[in-house]
Parts: structure tokens; sequence; C-alpha cells
């Protein structure tokens, strides 16, 4: 799996679920008004900056999947020590 995951291009990714959400938001559309399905990619920003209502899929997916890895990670002592106000 860290081997599959390891070449896993970023830029690739961000392009993909940018489509992906510009696609599902034109196939909604077409479903609920009727509306011919325009397609408008969204370039995702990562990190995400913003409110969390505003993030697409994509944007969401980033910031969940980071901090779920912050929390299962072994915590680096220097941050540590930097939030707790300690600078060496």
């Amino acid at each position: 799996m860290a081997a599959a995951l390891a070449k896993t291009n970023i830029e690739e990714m961000k392009d993909l679920l940018g489509f992906l959400s510009g696609l599902y938001a034109a196939l909604d559309q077409l479903y609920l008004n009727g509306r011919q399905p325009i397609v408008n990619v969204r370039k995702l920003e990562l990190p995400p900056k913003g409110r969390w209502v505003a993030l697409s899929p994509g944007e969401r997916v980033f910031s969940e999947g980071h901090e779920v890895l912050r929390m299962v990670s072994v915590p680096d002592p220097d941050e540590l020590r930097y939030n707790a106000g300690i600078f060496n």
C-alpha cells in the first residue's frame, strides 16, 4: 500500500478531484433543473483556505485526511515545544 501511495502525483490528484467536482455539479444541475451540463473544472487550493462550508469535496478530503494523519502519527518534538511556547 505504501509503495502505491508513494507513486501518487499530488498535482494529478488535485486536477482529477477538481474535474470530478465540476462534473458532479454539472450532472446535479442537469438532473435537478434540466440545464445543459457545463463542466467547470475547479482548481483546488491545498491546503484549503476559507470556511469549511465553501470547501469542495477534494479540499475536504485533503483537510480530513491531513487531520487523521496528524492524529495517528508520532508528534514532532520540535512542534510540541513550539506549541507549548518553549523556544530553543
